[in-house]
């Protein structure tokens, strides 16, 4: 298990896209400086740990702000969408994920792919929960497309084996940037692109 960045870099963008003229209803955005060593990093466990007890997660709640056709509902709803990559990755269940994005997302599917497989190989993701910190939602009258820049933090994390003996230990990463695309549907938002516009720092 890596970083979520870095489970998507073969659908990364490089360069950032920035909106003209985007307001937020978290103020300024002062976004991290670029890094060359942004690469999170990975320590394999080679002895023979103590079993690590799990938790089991509880699936995230839609807000009711973020069923709304309004800024403030698409921003919701974004914040809404990375709870349940946590869930997801902690539980190794996409259904929640799944019931948020439409079937253009190849990065969503890349994240809940990752997820049935480790469902499948009896892996348990502890912690890598998402923190986010910044959001700049596309002005202007609500639409059936919303473009949302994101800025993330993610926790460290550790991987358990099948005898929940710990496998890897991750650190966290900070300052991650993301482009989505929201789309408006007769079900409420979908994200419909999740793009990497540049990888956070460990």
């Amino acid at each position: 298990m890596i970083s979520r960045s870095g489970r998507l870099g073969a659908v990364a963008v490089v360069c950032l896209m920035l909106i003209a003229g985007c307001s937020t209803t978290k103020g300024p955005v002062t976004l991290p400086a670029a890094t060359s060593s942004a690469s999170r990093s990975v320590t394999s466990t080679t002895a023979s740990p103590s079993p690590t007890p799990t938790v089991t997660p509880t699936p995230p709640v839609l807000p009711v702000a973020a069923t709304k056709r309004t800024d403030a509902g698409a921003e919701a709803f974004v914040r809404y969408f990375w709870q349940t990559t946590d869930y997801g990755d902690q539980a190794n269940d996409p259904g929640p994920m799944r019931s948020v994005s439409n079937a253009q997302c190849r990065a969503c599917a890349v994240l809940m792919k990752n997820m049935s497989a480790n469902a499948l190989a009896d892996k348990v993701y502890n912690g890598g929960e998402t923190t986010v910190r910044h959001t700049i939602v596309q002005p202007g009258a609500p639409t059936a497309n919303k473009f949302v820049l994101v800025v993330t933090d993610e926790a460290p994390s550790t991987v358990t084996g099948p005898d929940r003996a710990p496998a890897a230990s991750y650190t966290g990463e900070t300052g991650t940037v993301w482009q989505m695309n929201v789309q408006w549907t007769s079900t409420g938002w979908r994200v419909s692109e999740l793009l990497l516009q540049r990888k956070g720092t460990s």
